[in-house]
């Protein structure tokens, strides 16, 4: 079904860009004006997943008329809307929480419009069903990330920027060559054309090496292995609620890439390229999160708990089944809320002890037990623990590992999350519960309100884990729409 309002997730972010600079002198109005367009965003969002999931189809717009494979098609489904949601969530979440956190008088004017900016490139690659866009999407969210990243870091930090740049510019190119080498195979660059074309070269080894060529690609903007060097460098340079941001979104970028190659995209016979992200997923998991022990910084620390998580994931994408990729999707929903989370929670430790590091911070569970019990509850969380709502995609991935014999996978994953689970512990005896460290207590501005926007998140993640049914069907029925290669090209091409 064709709908105009596809393009108002897009739309509206660019112009509110325009709008934030324009009124670069009426500070108080750049932020109410940010979080109006934010909730309207997050209205036609709602509008567009509510007509996918009444009519279980996908929602079309062909940009200037022209038909696909011709013109540019914008495609809306319901892993589009979960994606997109989410990301507007987040946006209102951090956003809010840094007016607390950044004084308006020292907010930095291109700080807002180079936000929406990015909030525009993540929307487009979530929507657009065309890889050159797909293409254009990732380089407006990268510069407007390289900006934002350079224009909030400090200057002693600057230097940590180069990794997330240089790594970043070769992705780029390779992508470029990517796209001509898709085009010289398949003749188009539409996800639904290129789905019908490809079936028809399964047995031909140059899609097999297109296919890792996008694998090099979205890896690298997803932080797999050994492709993840640039993460723990560049996100705990950033003011804590612009590094939340990132940590929850970013890295999902290059990782619906894959959901979206792997199922709309490529043939599902391509097992070979399954096994490939499987042996990606292993490394990722454990290497992520035995680097985390080395770190003294709660930012640190969950910078390499967020990589080996991407490698769980990557197991769901790898064991490609419609199980393991409800709970890939399931576990993405309930990583981004909680890294998130985490995050904040760290900003507020910043702000009250001037350090986020665990060995400087110290009796924390006794000058703000509400901030220790928030952090408790996310740290059970990321460890997968009962009945928190990292339990329930850990158990789907488990169990569909078993089921496939993939028993050194399952073992990688179990003990991924005892590791998570003892670097969270480590983190709570030493920055909350040790009473020798130091104990310097700052008066923090607007600290109830920035709890309470955190405390949101946590909410959030707690009624996922105790209710899942709901997000649990989501997942599912969003993996059917990704997997129906056939319904998805019926409904993009005329």
């Amino acid at each position: 079904m064709t709908s105009n309002l596809i393009v108002f997730p897009i739309i509206l972010p660019l112009i509110t860009s325009i709008l934030l600079i324009l009124c670069y002198k009426r500070l108080y109005f750049r932020r109410y004006l940010s979080i109006a367009s934010l909730f309207l965003q997050m209205y036609t969002i709602i509008v567009l997943t509510t007509q996918v999931i009444k009519e279980n189809t996908l929602q079309v717009l062909y940009v200037g008329g022209w038909d696909a494979p011709y013109g540019i098609a914008l495609t809306f489904d319901l892993l589009s809307g979960i994606m997109t949601g989410i990301c507007v969530f987040l946006a209102i979440i951090t956003l809010l929480y840094g007016f607390g956190y950044t004084p308006i008088k020292k907010e930095h004017l291109f700080k807002l419009p180079l936000f929406f900016f990015m909030i525009a490139g993540i929307q487009l690659s979530f929507i657009t069903g065309d890889l050159f866009n797909l293409f254009v999407a990732f380089e407006i969210l990268l510069i407007a990330s390289f900006g934002l990243m350079s224009l909030e870091s400090r200057s002693n930090h600057k230097k940590y920027t180069y990794p997330y740049v240089a790594l970043n510019l070769v992705g780029s190119f390779v992508f470029l060559v990517t796209i001509a080498v898709t085009y010289r195979l398949l003749g188009t660059l539409n996800f639904a054309d290129m789905g019908v074309r490809s079936h028809l070269l399964t047995s031909d080894p140059r899609l097999w090496v297109m296919g890792v060529m996008l694998i090099f690609v979205f890896g690298l903007k997803g932080a797999f292995f050994p492709l993840y060097y640039w993460l723990p460098k560049s996100y705990p340079i950033l003011p804590t609620p612009t590094g939340a941001f990132y940590a929850a979104m970013l890295t999902k970028v290059g990782v619906y890439g894959m959901i979206r190659l792997f199922g709309t995209v490529l043939p599902h016979s391509l097992g070979t390229l399954h096994t490939l992200v499987l042996v990606l997923a292993i490394p990722t998991m454990l290497l992520g999160i035995l680097s985390a022990f080395s770190k003294k910084s709660m930012r640190d620390i969950l910078c390499f708990n967020l990589i080996s998580h991407i490698g769980v994931i990557m197991m769901g994408l790898g064991l490609f089944t419609k199980e393991s990729l409800t709970a890939s999707l399931f576990y993405m929903i309930h990583h981004m809320l909680v890294i998130a989370s985490l995050f904040l929670i760290a900003g507020l430790i910043i702000k009250m002890k001037g350090s986020d590091n665990i060995e400087n911070i110290g009796s924390l569970w006794k000058t703000s037990p509400l901030l220790s019990g928030l952090f408790l509850i996310q740290g059970l969380s990321l460890s997968g623990l009962p009945p928190f709502s990292g339990f329930w995609p850990t158990i789907g991935l488990i169990r569909e590992g078993l089921s496939q014999g993939s028993y050194i996978l399952v073992f990688s994953l179990l003990a991924s999350s005892l590791l998570t689970l003892l670097s969270m512990v480590h983190i709570l005896f030493r920055g909350f519960w040790d009473t020798q460290s130091p104990n310097v207590q700052k008066p923090v501005p607007y600290f109830k309100p920035m709890v309470g926007v955190a405390g949101i998140l946590v909410l959030v993640s707690l009624g996922l884990g105790l209710y899942p049914e709901p997000v649990l069907k989501l997942s599912h029925d969003a993996t059917e729409m990704v997997l129906n290669q056939k319904a998805y090209q019926s409904q993009v091409l005329p």
